[in-house]
């Protein structure tokens, strides 16, 4: 399960859909990946959404892979200048899935896909 912890839909029903997998699947392991909101998150009810959900997630995830979405951010800063310079040692290819899901197709690519790309390699990494 992959959601975020900041949001109403995120959290709450992300948690509840995770509740209804143990009640499912009791002997399959749940792993679940959560990301955080920043300190300066513009929705006021962040830090309450995340603490609620975080009581569900004690109860019911088996494996929780806590994601800062701030640090996200600047992931997919680093890697975008890395990928603009042309320094020795500091490049990373153009077809890498890491900045596209394209495989290799050039074009201008969303921060929140790119974002994406990095959880979904954490997850798939871990597998």
């Amino acid at each position: 399960l992959i959601h975020s912890m900041g949001g109403g839909t995120g959290s709450g029903l992300g948690t509840f859909v995770l509740k209804l997998l143990e009640d499912e699947f009791p002997e399959v392991c749940r792993i679940v990946t959560s990301v955080y909101p920043t300190a300066e998150d513009d929705v006021i009810t962040s830090p309450y959404n995340s603490i609620l959900a975080m009581k569900e997630l004690t109860e019911h995830a088996d494996c929780v892979l806590p994601v800062d979405n701030k640090s996200l951010v600047d992931i997919v800063g680093k890697i975008q200048h890395m990928s603009n310079t042309g320094k020795p040692g500091c490049t990373i290819k153009k077809d890498c899935t890491i900045i596209s899901g394209q495989g290799g197709v050039v074009k201008v690519e969303k921060p929140f896909d790119a974002m994406n790309n990095i959880v979904a390699n954490l997850l798939l990494n871990i597998t």
